[in-house]
């Protein structure tokens, strides 16, 4: 009777570390083999420049009143170092 029961954790125990060294495998290869190609990969991915026009509109309250509203303007500077004085 324990002969049967060895005879399955032999089998189990064998089934564990067939599926161990499988994983170790594709460890392997992922971090040693395949170093140099997902180093290159990650390094590309890591920063994506993207634009993204910002959203305008008015600003409105819950009941639709403006509290904000779109208005052109412009703005000028003077630097009176860089204007001549003869």
């Amino acid at each position: 009777m324990f002969k049967i029961f060895l005879n399955r954790y032999v089998h189990i125990l064998i089934i564990i570390l067939a599926v161990l060294l499988l994983l170790a495998g594709f460890l392997h290869n992922l971090t040693i083999d395949e170093y140099l190609k997902y180093s290159e990969l990650s390094l590309q991915w890591r920063i994506r420049k993207m634009e993204i026009p910002a959203s305008r509109g008015e600003i409105t309250d819950i009941k639709g009143n403006v509290l904000a509203k779109n208005a052109v303007g412009y703005s000028i500077k003077l630097n009176s170092s860089m204007i001549p004085t003869d």
